[in-house]
C-alpha cells in the first residue's frame, strides 16, 4: 500500500506487487553494533560514539530501504551498494514508519553487496531501519563485500582437474563459505 504525507514522505505499509519485504531483524542482516529495539525496527543508540550501520548481500535488481521518519532524525544517512554511496534523509514533519527512504531499480541482476549507515555517530538522530525491500523472486543473502576467483575461466579435458582460490573481502566478512559450481558446455 502505497501513500503520500506532506510533500516528502511515502509510505509503504506492506510491499507493492513484484516486491519482498525483509524484517530488520532477519539473520541475514550484519549490525556493526547492537542497535536498541522499538519492535521490529532497528535504531541507533544516541548514546554511542559509534553510528549505526547494517550489511546485506541480496540477489536482484531494485532495493527499498524504510525507514521511521521524524523532525529529529538524521539527514545524513548512505546506502552503498556494490561501493557506489548514495546518500539519503529521514527527516519528516512527522513521525512515520516504513517511510521510503530510498530505492533504486534498474540493477543488473546478480549479487549486490549493500551497507546502510549513519554518518552522525553519537546523535539520537541516527539510522532507524523498519523493513528492506527487494525483488519479488530476489533473494537476502548474509554479508559478504566481495568475492574474487584466482581464475575466470578454466578448460579442462576428460579426467584433468584444477582448483580455484576463493578470495573474500573484507578479511572479517561473518560468511566465509564459499560453494563454486560447475557448467557442462
Amino acid at each position: 500500500t502505497l501513500r503520500t504525507l506532506f510533500p516528502y514522505t511515502t509510505l509503504f505499509r506492506s510491499p507493492e506487487t513484484g516486491w519482498k519485504r525483509y524484517n530488520p531483524r532477519d539473520t541475514n542482516f550484519k549490525y556493526s553494533l547492537t542497535p536498541s529495539w522499538d519492535g521490529n525496527y532497528a535504531i541507533g543508540d544516541g548514546n554511542s560514539s559509534k553510528s549505526l550501520s547494517v550489511s546485506f548481500n541480496f540477489q536482484g535488481t531494485k532495493l527499498r530501504v524504510l525507514g521511521y521518519n521524524g523532525y529529529d532524525r538524521s539527514s545524513d544517512i548512505s546506502c552503498i551498494i556494490d561501493g557506489v554511496e548514495k546518500k539519503f534523509s529521514q527527516v519528516s514533519e512527522v513521525y512515520v514508519a516504513n517511510a521510503l527512504n530510498y530505492s533504486v531499480e534498474g540493477l543488473v541482476n546478480k549479487q549486490h553487496s549493500v551497507v546502510i549507515k549513519s554518518n552522525v555517530p553519537g546523535t539520537y538522530a541516527g539510522l532507524t531501519l523498519t523493513a528492506i525491500d527487494i525483488d519479488a523472486n530476489g533473494e537476502l543473502k548474509t554479508y559478504n563485500s566481495n568475492i574474487s576467483l584466482d581464475k575466470s575461466l578454466i578448460d579442462l579435458k576428460v579426467g584433468q582437474s584444477d582448483q580455484l582460490k576463493a578470495t573474500i573481502t573484507p578479511d572479517n566478512a561473518t560468511n566465509q563459505d564459499v560453494k563454486i559450481g560447475r557448467a557442462h558446455v
